[in-house]
């Protein structure tokens, strides 16, 4: 008995949005429901010329391991690293609100601080947005305690208790 299997590599195929800034050798990491509490890390190794214009992406391929987890035709979910930086500020995306929508668009992002017992309103400018963290540009420092998942009731001056 013996077993036939291609000895080509699998690989990773996944649309982009046109605005991110893809660059071949980019880290990328994908994510399957199979698979939950693994990361599978890749390099991107070829961009497609020819983007989607009705959903302005571009496809990019990563080469798995030869050794991967990973079968062919499963779902994965992937993050593309597309820029670096060491030092970034990050908060999860629930501490962030947002005022009154303009035009459609969400309004002026802002969190709430724990200041002396009572929360206070800082605007805030974003950098890169991801499912999870946002990257905080400016309005904060680190070490400020930020309100995580904030309700609508809650107002700038109100007491809060910070959780252990």
């Amino acid at each position: 008995m013996f077993e036939i299997s291609s000895t080509a590599r699998e690989r990773i195929a996944a649309d982009v949005d046109e605005r991110d800034s893809v660059k071949l050798g980019a880290s990328l990491a994908a994510r399957a429901d199979g698979f939950p509490d693994e990361a599978f890390q890749a390099k991107v190794t070829n961009i497609r010329r020819q983007g989607d214009a009705s959903s302005r992406t571009f496809r990019v391929e990563a080469d798995l391991p030869a050794d991967t987890k990973l079968m062919i035709g499963m779902t994965v979910d992937v993050d593309v690293v597309i820029n670096e930086k060491p030092d970034a500020l990050l908060l999860p995306a629930g501490a962030i609100a947002h005022g009154p929508s303009q035009g459609g668009r969400p309004g002026a992002p802002f969190v709430f601080v724990v200041d002396g017992g009572r929360a206070r309103r800082v605007d805030i400018r974003t950098g890169a947005v991801g499912t999870a963290k946002v990257e905080i540009v400016s309005g904060l420092k680190d070490g400020d305690s930020v309100v995580v998942d904030p309700t609508d009731r809650l107002r700038d001056g109100q007491a809060v208790r910070a959780a252990p």
